[in-house]
């Protein structure tokens, strides 16, 4: 049940959410080739209104978020930046800027540029600066006490008016909380929401002979992204390749790879794991991001790819280059990748800045991102957290690092049929997801991304 309740600063409102934490070689091995990979066409469903492929869907979209990034760029350099949101009109072509306050000059450059060519940029007037929603969010999540951890998740509301809040329990009772109450932030308050907490790992996979071929759980050096992560606690899955300076002015660098630290909750730092069929010391965790990076003990080996298609086996398997990294902004498709359900780009992201307390790591994490299927069918599950998230760059070979896979919702009409991997007492997969963006580990200095250029 959700509903509109006023607050003392206004409006208090929030949508129905339960979460669970998703847990998740050389050439004569048979790695596909980069240049086999699969049409964009092959995303599931009919493309967005007013394309006539994914292909052609995909590059639009793309030239709208590097419109988005150099908005949200431009914002950052300058002092006391008035930018809300920004969401994307896929069928329109353009983008919806919510600002707050007179636009600057550097920011308006950015816009007329991009209307010069072709691009529609909407700039429609915002409460409040991104900025402030989500210090709002995490402070709303960092103050609650007794009866008001039943506020498990906060985030900014997409037109920036206010906060989208989830509460366990009835909304009528969690409007009365003082933490809501008293709030000077309209809120948008629903309840039927359940804290999450970690489920069961998935169980290691028995009986898989070593076969010759590589694939996501058989990967050697060089590890792609989506590949199987073996730990004490069990299954889970790896996002994106970095790779970081060996200290004393070398010109090697030293492979890492993405995942989420929730993954690792048995496996402290310096303690060995495995990515597909390659050991791997853990290196660096941080819970309140829910990202984590594991030392692949090589130099220079890495390649900035990941794999694409299905969970296992070679068959519907091949990989995409990582061209870079971009921002994450709402109405905008995506892909999960992980090494249980494979690749699903059924997804469309419905919030950013989200802070979520999904019992991990003894608080909420913060930084996440939420999408929802397109298609009704689900988009990851169990096995898959730490995995990756990622956009097609629309030119059928490369994608764009959008984040880590962490948390999915397991509210009853939520949750729905497996892909890849089967459904199991330890597995369950759902139409809503959270993904820990990828700057959460880019501005933590572990490293730099790979990309295939």
């Amino acid at each position: 049940m959700s509903g509109w309740v006023r607050g003392r600063a206004g409006l208090v409102g929030a949508a129905v959410l339960a979460l669970s934490v998703g847990v998740g070689v050389p050439a004569a091995f048979g790695i596909p080739s980069s240049d086999a990979v699969r049409s964009v066409s092959d995303v599931e469903g009919a493309p967005p209104e007013g394309f006539v492929s994914w292909d052609a869907a995909m590059a639009e979209q793309s030239r709208l978020v590097d419109v988005a990034d150099a908005i949200t760029a431009s914002d950052r350099e300058a002092t006391g930046g008035g930018l809300g949101s920004i969401r994307l009109d896929l069928a329109g072509r353009g983008l919806d800027v919510f600002w707050k306050g007179q636009v600057s000059a550097a920011v308006q450059s950015v816009i007329d540029a991009a209307v010069g060519r072709g691009v529609g940029v909407t700039v429609r007037p915002a409460a409040y600066t991104g900025a402030e929603l989500e210090a709002a969010a995490g402070s709303l999540m960092d103050r609650r006490d007794g009866a008001a951890l039943r506020i498990v998740s906060a985030g900014p509301l997409s037109d920036s008016s206010g906060l989208a809040v989830g509460v366990s329990g009835s909304v009528s009772d969690a409007t009365a909380l003082p933490l809501i109450r008293d709030s000077q932030i309209p809120m948008l308050v629903s309840g039927d929401q359940q804290a999450g907490t970690p489920v069961e790992r998935v169980a290691q996979a028995s009986g898989d002979a070593v076969v010759s071929y590589q694939d996501r759980w058989t990967d050697l050096l060089p590890v792609y992204g989506g590949a199987h992560l073996s730990t004490k606690s069990g299954g889970c899955s790896t996002a994106f390749a970095f790779q970081r300076p060996e200290p004393g002015g070398s010109t090697y660098k030293r492979d890492i790879m993405l995942t989420a630290a929730h993954c690792l909750p048995d496996d402290p730092v310096g303690a060995t794991v495995k990515v597909g069929a390659t050991k791997a010391v853990v290196l660096d965790k941080l819970p309140y991001k829910d990202v984590a990076v594991l030392d692949m003990k090589a130099l220079n080996t890495g390649l900035g790819r990941v794999w694409y298609g299905a969970y296992k086996g070679i068959g519907g398997l091949t990989v995409k280059d990582v061209k870079g990294a971009k921002g994450n902004y709402v109405n905008q498709y995506v892909c999960a990748n992980g090494s249980y359900t494979g690749t699903s780009c059924n997804a469309i992201v419905d919030a950013t800045g989200v802070v979520f307390d999904y019992g991990y790591g003894g608080g909420p994490v913060h930084g996440l991102v939420k999408a929802s299927s397109t298609d009704g069918t689900s988009i990851a599950g169990n096995g898959d957290s730490g995995g990756s998230f990622f956009e097609l760059a629309g030119d059928g070979s490369s994608v764009y690092a959008k984040g880590v896979f962490v948390a999915f919702s397991t509210a009853p009409h939520h949750l729905t049929g497996c892909k890849g991997a089967p459904a199991s007492s330890t597995r369950e997969c759902s139409k809503v997801v959270y993904y820990s963006s990828i700057y959460n580990a880019l501005n933590l200095g572990w490293g730099s991304l790979v990309t295939a250029s």
